[in-house]
């Protein structure tokens, strides 16, 4: 009688074993892509993430991919905010980090809490700067 086994928990590439939720560079024929190990019914696979491989021939650290949101064809660091567009309407959500995931997170039904990308914070105005706006001002009144 055989004893049951298990496979490796791991996702096998040319260049290595990957962990659940690591990132590799995969080529298929002339052609490389963004691969994240994970699993569906036990069975260890490779998601196809981004039809390109960022960097190039370069390697750039898995850890910036996984801590970001994609959304519009942008990435978000987590912590961000978007406006995503969902059948039509825009909704506020926030980049948060699910299960060791990258995930979107609904705050509001519209985005019109989302500051303007325009808008500028004014600093609060010094007593000598509003004493010496107001002089010339005097001046101006007696006149």
């Amino acid at each position: 009688m055989a004893a049951a086994t298990s496979a490796d928990a791991k996702c096998l590439a040319p260049n290595g074993e990957f962990e659940l939720g690591q990132y590799s560079c995969l080529a298929a024929g002339p052609n490389n892509y963004l691969a994240r190990c994970e699993t569906d019914q036990n069975v260890f696979s490779w998601n196809r993430i981004a039809d390109y491989c960022p960097g190039g021939a370069t390697r750039i650290p898995t850890a910036a991919l996984a801590s970001s949101c994609r959304g519009d064809g942008q990435m978000f660091p987590v912590g961000s905010y978007a406006c995503l567009a969902v059948a039509g309407q825009g909704h506020l959500a926030r980049c948060d980090v699910v299960l060791n995931s990258p995930s979107w997170t609904k705050m509001q039904e519209s985005c019109s809490a989302m500051p303007s990308p325009k808008a500028a914070v004014v600093p609060p105005r010094s007593r000598w700067l509003k004493k010496a706006l107001d002089l010339p001002r005097g001046l101006l009144n007696r006149f």
